[in-house]
């Protein structure tokens, strides 16, 4: 509960307490913040909504959007899905910003984004005035279920990143290889460890998997990209999620691969710039490595964790590969070791492979860039009017 008078503003987020990535727009607007209810209620919106009777939930955020004047509302996190019916409860437009490759899986015993947006269309289709997408794949698959505009822009964090100070073109004689990994905070993990942890982490479908299971193929794969790096002389490094002092990716490896693996932990949100000092990169389904690849590096994608697992659920796999074939010039389906490596010893003689026509027909379809968040700004302008 807070007594907090509503602070006017030019865009609205919707949800969180605090403005979090849309802060790097605050040097053209104002930027509000409204909370979900369950996060938190201001005390003085809900007395105006009980006196003016808007019941509910979007009564209430009625009546926060009035009171921030509030030109447009932006949504930060697109899976939520409220913010499909918010539209339908305020004139002011309401715009989701993709903030994450989507697939059909969720947290143990709930419901996945596309399954939860069947249901919710089952009453009526849901709807945004906006959407600002990763990639004309992701734009694919999202508008089977919501009807909006789309604008392939990429990622708002990489396109922040795009244009601030990159290092120089790497030039050495040992080359570097990081692969990426995505382990949740081991605050949020029951023993705080991966192997072995048998605790329900993620539903598929009718599914559920256990975090051993769930990332028992980042276990295949490292030790498969540790032993092709040792046979070439490249430097193997693995980039994981969190900060050095979370030690829940750095214990499971050096478990699984070797005591000698060495993790690079970063600030939240600062993978950006441990990815970019390497030569090549490896990702499994981390939307990083999407968007590196969309920055220029050289990646290489196995997205095959859930095959690997013995699941086939629909909409579970990367939009992507709804529409190319299951191996390419810088993806496999590759799921054991000996596969894995095979396939990265080809993928390394491509190397460089900026202009390979291939990999740049990939890459139009999997992640866009858009340096500075030049067609958000302009969307926003034109909906605020001067920037403050």
């Amino acid at each position: 509960m807070s007594w907090t008078p509503i602070r006017k503003c030019e865009v609205l987020q919707f949800g969180g307490r605090e403005p979090t990535v849309l802060a790097v727009l605050s040097d053209d607007f104002s930027i509000g913040c409204m909370a979900q209810v369950g996060q938190s209620l201001n005390i003085w919106v809900l007395l105006e909504a009980i006196f003016m009777r808007k019941w509910g939930r979007f009564g209430y955020y009625s009546i926060y959007i009035r009171r921030s004047q509030a030109k447009i509302i932006l949504v930060w996190h697109d899976t939520n899905i409220e913010a499909f019916e918010l539209s339908r409860h305020t004139s002011v437009p309401v715009a989701c910003i993709q903030n994450g490759v989507r697939v059909d899986l969720a947290p143990a015993h709930k419901e996945g984004h596309f399954s939860s947006l069947i249901k919710f269309n089952a009453k009526r289709k849901a709807q945004i005035h906006t959407y600002f997408v990763l990639s004309e794949s992701e734009r694919k698959r999202l508008s089977r279920f919501i009807d909006s505009r789309y604008v392939v822009h990429g990622s708002i964090r990489a396109n922040q990143f795009a244009i601030a100070a990159r290092g120089e073109s790497l030039d050495r004689s040992v080359k570097m290889l990081g692969l990426i990994v995505s382990f949740p905070n081991s605050q949020d993990v029951p023993t705080k460890t991966i192997l072995g942890n048998l605790n329900p982490f993620v539903s598929v479908g009718e599914s559920v998997l256990s975090y051993d299971s769930y990332f028992s193929y980042d276990a295949v794969v490292a030790r498969a990209v540790s032993d092709i790096c040792a046979e070439r002389q490249i430097e193997f490094f693995i980039i994981g999620k969190r900060s050095s002092d979370d030690r829940l990716e750095s214990d499971f490896f050096s478990t699984t691969v070797s005591s000698n693996v060495r993790v690079i932990g970063h600030p939240k949100g600062d993978g950006y710039s441990a990815a970019d000092e390497f030569d090549y990169l490896v990702a499994i389904d981390s939307s990083l490595g999407f968007e590196m690849l969309g920055l220029g590096k050289s990646v290489a994608f196995l997205p095959n964790r859930l095959r690997f697992c013995g699941i086939d659920a629909p909409l579970t796999g990367l939009s992507f590969l709804d529409e190319l074939p299951s191996d390419g010039a810088c993806w496999s389906s590759a799921i054991t070791e000996e596969a894995i490596r095979e396939f990265l010893g080809q993928w390394l003689d491509r190397q460089p492979s900026a202009d390979d026509s291939d990999i740049t027909a990939f890459k139009s379809r999997v992640i866009s860039v858009d340096p500075g968040n030049s067609k958000l700004r302009s969307y926003l302008r034109d909906r605020v009017g001067t920037p403050s």
